[in-house]
């Protein structure tokens, strides 16, 4: 059997398949010794089950149970397309002996820790497939010193029913996969966008045995010293003299990531209440993080930890308006203290604005706010958005509630409840934010502008997720939903990603929207991985931010007052107006336009300050090809037309950035950019059609299997829809007919 070389074949294809789709957070289990481990049911812990979690009836030397998901994903893999529930199969060799197998589009392998915990070798898998109804086969694992280890095994042969070897070179297995897993395998087709694949395509595997094999099985299962040969470090990470909690990576020598105890800060990660995540770097572009070894964890100011004679490298980080911290220290037999200063880069809440996150996922109870507040802390995430998650069958991720009761707020970073859904593959995923009760009609699943009729009424602000992905069909429902009124904003930025051709659509259509960042925490990155910068009022009097008041930030979001990021700093102005406003535009009029980003360079540097206008660029300036800090122009138009302006930056790796737009409005108080209007008013139309004439799949759901009363709700409420398309296109039709 050959074996495609992981460093080279393997993960450029890895990273290729990648590429299509956004990879999601990666979730690490720690814990401290095998005696502790969860032996029997995984999800026995476990209060929600969002991702479809099964342990699955295999059983094999060496391994203590085998899991798959209904939405998996783990050591840099997932399934995505043309999922299937698991099925049992008895399938017989060349000699006719029967085996018992597993068809499926994702297994992993919880590894014996009285086998193999926290070791460092290499490890031999034998893996029995059937080939004749297995396509491809990629695999992952818990390696030391990186969070990127995977590799693809070539199936060719002549034999349907046969063993595959492969070597896992510096092995771990400390529990860092899904459900505690350690190594994991699944189709590259299954990591594909629907569109890529056609539609008989089958995207399982047929998995039917494994046999582990350490090389130096001698060796002590935890591949430790004793814990007598430790000494105890302490770790101060302050700002000036204040205790601050900060993400911490530890590196040993060797580069492999330090198992915590537990003092951390546990994230909440889909079911698990993980202590290690990982910074997903399995594509480009991705967020930097100065070390090979991606894994981290959070930590309070004060932090304690038994560490190993070595030498270590720690990394700690407070989000982009903080400086990286880096530096070596050794460890002997003597105990020591360590005082980590976390440095401003800027200080953007003196300047008014304050960072949220529109989109996280977290269950949460009351008492888990004080841990969680010092987790987003950490990330200097100042208002985070915590999103119950509804499917037909259940809402996942819930608030203990909403309102007032389900805020909490310490000092100038809030907490606030809301709610993703109704969601569909069909027409898309809408989000509704500062909710004071969540609208739970399922009689009105497809409906969606019942629910936001009923969000209004509380003064919520309503918006899309995923918009410009090419997933959930988004654009279907922003062209049905956004003539209502009824839409606030569009989340344009996520998994460091701009995304911004629907929203310029509507926006070259006189809509008022609001760009919006959403991490969509744990599908995709940590909370304020991507971020919306909201500018907050001023005193009038001293022109100082006023006393921060959670209404504001909405209210201000709501109003465009804002721009999203994943690094850079962007300042725009136009006649001395801010972001969101509204100019009144005449005959020969000039605009001065004043544009700026900056960047803090320990993470990336800017390469491109553009100026746009109506979807077009109309300025542009390049930095230097060593990148910069800071870029900035002035800029004269002159300017006879309806329109918008906004500005955007890109940096040499993957900072980006974009303004809200600043509105020029003609005498009727319409911003419409006149010339690209009629063929996007058509583009509308076709959209429209498409989903006036879309057939209900339930097996694109993200959940598909919580929809059993899908199918029912869609052929009760289609009438209704359809009678809401053919009112949206009456008011394209006479919005075109208007230019």
């Amino acid at each position: 059997m050959k074996i495609i070389s992981i460093s080279v074949a393997a993960f450029i294809l890895l990273t290729m398949i990648s590429a299509k789709l956004g990879l999601a957070h990666e979730n690490v289990h720690h814990k401290s010794s095998p005696q502790n481990h969860m032996q029997k049911n995984y999800l026995s812990q476990s209060k929600d089950n969002p991702r479809g979690i099964e342990i699955l009836n295999f059983n094999a030397e060496h391994i203590n149970q085998v899991i798959t998901a209904g939405y998996p994903v783990t050591f840099g893999m997932y399934a995505f397309s043309h999922r299937k529930p698991t099925q049992y199969l008895t399938i017989k060799d060349d000699t006719g002996t029967a085996h018992q197998c597993l068809k499926a589009n994702f297994l992993a392998f919880d590894i014996d820790d009285n086998y193999a915990f926290n070791i460092n070798e290499d490890v031999s898998v034998e893996l029995l497939i059937d080939r004749s109804q297995t396509s491809s086969l990629v695999y992952g694992f818990d390696q030391h010193g990186s969070a990127r280890a995977n590799g693809i095994i070539d199936l060719s042969g002549n034999t349907d029913l046969a063993w595959s070897t492969i070597k896992l070179e510096k092995a771990r297995f400390s529990n860092r996969g899904m459900g505690n897993t350690d190594f994991a395998i699944t189709t590259k087709e299954t990591m594909l966008y629907e569109s890529d694949l056609a539609k008989d395509t089958d995207t399982t595997l047929v998995f039917c045995g494994i046999k582990i094999s350490r090389s130096s099985p001698d060796k002590s299962i935890l591949n430790n010293k004793s814990a007598s040969s430790k000494a105890e470090v302490t770790f101060n990470f302050m700002v000036e003299s204040t205790p601050v909690p900060v993400r911490l990576g530890l590196y040993n020598s060797k580069g492999s990531a330090v198992l915590f105890n537990d003092n951390t800060l546990n994230l909440p990660f889909y079911e698990d209440r993980s202590q290690q995540l990982s910074v997903p770097g399995f594509y480009a572009p991705y967020q930097y993080w100065p070390h090979e070894n991606r894994y981290y964890t959070y930590v309070e100011g004060l932090f304690k930890q038994e560490l190993e004679p070595d030498s270590y490298t720690l990394i700690a980080t407070k989000g982009p308006e903080y400086r990286i911290s880096k530096m070596t220290f050794t460890v002997t037999d003597m105990a020591q203290t360590i005082d980590v200063q976390m440095k401003r880069w800027i200080d953007l809440p003196k300047q008014g604005w304050y960072s949220g996150d529109v989109h996280v996922h977290v269950e949460r109870e009351e008492q888990d706010n004080e841990s969680l507040l010092k987790i987003l802390s950490a990330e200097d995430l100042h208002f985070t958005n915590m999103l119950e998650m509804s499917t037909i069958e259940t809402n996942h991720f819930k608030q203990y509630d909403f309102g007032k009761k389900g805020t909490y707020v310490n000092d100038d970073f809030v907490i606030i409840p809301g709610v993703e859904g109704p969601r569909t593959a069909h027409r898309g995923h809408a989000i509704a934010l500062n909710v004071k009760k969540v609208f739970d009609q399922k009689d009105s699943f497809f409906l969606y502008r019942d629910y936001f009729e009923f969000y209004q009424k509380q003064q919520a602000i309503i918006g899309y997720a995923h918009v410009g992905s090419q997933e959930f069909n988004a654009s279907w429902g922003l062209a049905l939903d956004v003539p209502s009124g009824q839409i606030d904003f569009v989340e344009i930025m996520q998994n460091q990603r701009l995304r911004t051709k629907f929203w310029y659509e509507f926006l070259n259509l006189g809509f008022e929207l609001a760009p919006a960042a959403g991490s969509d925490f744990p599908y995709f990155e940590q909370p304020g991985a991507v971020r919306s910068f909201v500018k907050m009022p001023f005193n009038e009097q001293d022109d100082l931010p006023r006393p921060i008041h959670t209404a504001d930030w909405f209210k201000q979001l709501r109003q465009g007052h804002t721009f999203v990021s994943n690094l850079p700093f962007i300042e725009f102005e136009v006649n001395g107006q801010p972001i969101g406003s509204k100019l009144a535009i005449s005959d020969n009029q000039m605009l001065t336009i004043q544009a700026k980003a900056n960047i803090n360079t320990d993470y990336d540097k800017l390469a491109e300050l553009e100026l746009v206008h109506c979807g077009k660029v109309i300025k542009q300036i390049t930095a230097p090809e060593t990148g910069s800090e800071l870029l900035s122009f002035q800029y004269q138009l002159s300017n006879t037309t309806s329109g918008w302006l906004a500005l955007r930056a890109k940096g040499q790796d993957y900072a980006l950035a974009h303004t809200g737009v600043i509105y020029l409005q003609d005498e009727k108080g319409s911003s419409i950019c006149k010339k690209q209007a009629p063929a996007i008013i058509d583009t509308m139309l076709e959209r429209l059609t498409l989903l006036e004439n879309a057939k209900l799949d339930a097996n694109k759901e993200l959940e598909y299997w919580e929809t059993g009363e899908l199918k029912k709700a869609f052929d009760q409420q289609k009438p209704e829809l359809v009678k809401q398309i053919k009112q949206a296109k009456f008011f394209y039709k006479k919005l075109k007919n208007s230019l």
